[in-house]
Formats: structure tokens, C-alpha cells, sequence
């Protein structure tokens, strides 16, 4: 059973080889440890589901890899690498592979590594593109976060704790109904893990779904970012 996910982003700024002397979000780094921490402590068997890298320039693992690995407090039972354009087909497949079979008493955690859409402001990335703003707000409610009003770029926000029976479930129909081009047209390279995600979630079956109880959006850098922790 599904008992428990972090969700986190992956800049690279997380990992020791890009760290400055001075740290670019320092909110933001102690909320996905924190995520991730949590996460960890609640289960018996705990995978990571991440994408891979658009452009990788080395044959090694992908940021989104060595990020999860770098916020782990110990090592990961599995890590789930999805092609970043990979189909939904495929990616509600791979989900539900990491679920059939498991007894129901064991209790799985899942670290989910996805960023939002790179388009959300003139610096980002990607540069603007405005149908962001309507595809991060779709994914960012079907995980169960709250949406912020106000201008990009804007630093990380959090409604605080709250009790999971005040939250909305996890949505995974919502999650597998992100489209794969407009994904690719926006710089969304959490798409594709986050589909994952929604196939592990419809295999489980739990009714509710995981629900947020801790969660932190914004976009200081024109990217979606999203932190939370559901059970």
C-alpha cells in the first residue's frame, strides 16, 4: 500500500557540485529535505520516481536521480527512471509496475522528483509562454497543493500544516490527463513522472488517495516548483 509520497523539484543548485557559497533558496532546500525526510520515516520500502534528462550531456544518472539521492536520508529501495517523453500509456504502465505484487501490508513511499513548467517568466528557461501558467495550475491541484495568486517570479509559499481530511486527494485521472506535446512546448519535464505517479496511485487503489498535509509552491526562478507530503 501507498502510504506515503514526497514530492520535490529538482534544481540543480540541490546538489554539491553546483552549491555556491551562498544558497539561491534556502526555503526551498529545507522543504524538500524536510519532504523527503519525513517521507522516508514512514514506510518500509521506499522508491523514487524521477525523469530522465532532456539534454544529457554525460552518461550518467539524471539530475533528478542525483538530486533524490542527494535529500535521501538513506538509500532508496528502487529508483524508477521514466524517459522525459515518455508516452502516458507508458508511464501509467511503469506505475503500476511499481505496486502489483506488493503485499498490503507493506508500506511504500514514493519520492517523486518533477518540475513544472520552465516558461513562466521572461528569465526562465524556456522564456514565457503563458499556457503555463493554466498547465502548472491544473497539475499543482491534482496533487493536492494550493495555488498562489500572485506575480512570477514568486518565492516558495506554504499554507503550513494541516490535518489530510482538511486536504484534497490526490487526483491521478487529472495527472494522466496532462498532454505530452504542449509538456514539451512548455519545458514541463515533470510530466512524465508524474504520470507515474497517477499508475502507481490507480493500481494501489486507496479511496481517498494520498492527500497533502504539508505543501510549499512558488516559482522563484520562472520554474513551477512544488514540495509537499501526502499520506
Amino acid at each position: 500500500m501507498i502510504a506515503a509520497v514526497a514530492l520535490v523539484p529538482s534544481p540543480p543548485f540541490l546538489l554539491p557540485e553546483y552549491a555556491g557559497r551562498t544558497d539561491p533558496d534556502p526555503v526551498l532546500r529545507s522543504a524538500c529535505v524536510e519532504a523527503v525526510e519525513s517521507v522516508a520515516a514512514q514506510v518500509d520500502r521506499l522508491v523514487v520516481i524521477c525523469g530522465s534528462d532532456p539534454d544529457r550531456r554525460h552518461s550518467g544518472r539524471s539530475v533528478g536521480a542525483r538530486v533524490a539521492t542527494e535529500l535521501l536520508p538513506r538509500e532508496a529501495d528502487g529508483v524508477h527512471e521514466v524517459p522525459w517523453d515518455a508516452s502516458v500509456e507508458a508511464c501509467r504502465s511503469a506505475g503500476e509496475s511499481l505496486v502489483v505484487g506488493e503485499p498490503r501490508d507493506l508500506r511504500l513511499g514514493l519520492v517523486v522528483v518533477a518540475d513544472g513548467c520552465a516558461t513562466r517568466t521572461e528569465k526562465a528557461p524556456g522564456h514565457l509562454d503563458r499556457r503555463s501558467l493554466t498547465v502548472d495550475a491544473a497539475w499543482t491541484r491534482a496533487v493536492g497543493a494550493d495555488e498562489f495568486r500572485c506575480d512570477s517570479p514568486a518565492p516558495m509559499q506554504t499554507t503550513g500544516d494541516r490535518h489530510p481530511q482538511l486536504g484534497r486527494p490526490m487526483d491521478p485521472q487529472a495527472l494522466l490527463a496532462l498532454d505530452p506535446s504542449l509538456a514539451e512546448q512548455l519545458w514541463f519535464g515533470g510530466r512524465a513522472p508524474l504520470q507515474v505517479l497517477a499508475g502507481a496511485l490507480l493500481a494501489d487503489g486507496r479511496d481517498p488517495a494520498p492527500t497533502a498535509y504539508r505543501s510549499w509552491v512558488g516559482d522563484p526562478f520562472g520554474v513551477r516548483y512544488v514540495v509537499l507530503e501526502a499520506r
